[in-house]
């Protein structure tokens, strides 16, 4: 089901590890999928995108603004052009 879906999906266990994820994620944020691997932290996976062009500032800090919204029931968006012309929200 994951693999037919046409959204990329990305999931993180409580310690912020990789759980799951499909291909259409990693085609769209433009990656090697030789890379993405389950298991592989957070921050690694920021900062794969961030040598791809499809994520700019430090992994760090954007998990920690990620998980102060989500304990705050906040919904957090963002929106970034991939170095392809993909605009993704």
């Amino acid at each position: 089901t994951l693999e037919h879906m046409a959204q990329g999906l990305v999931m993180f266990s409580p310690d912020e590890r990789l759980s799951i994820f499909n291909q259409r994620y990693v085609q769209l944020f433009e990656l090697d999928p030789k890379q993405v691997k389950t298991g592989m932290p957070a921050t690694e996976l920021l900062k794969l995108r961030s040598d791809a062009g499809t994520f700019s500032g430090e992994p760090e800090e954007r998990l920690l603004a990620l998980k102060h919204s989500l304990a705050e029931g906040e919904e957090f968006r963002m929106t970034l052009t991939t170095r392809s012309g993909r605009l993704i929200q």
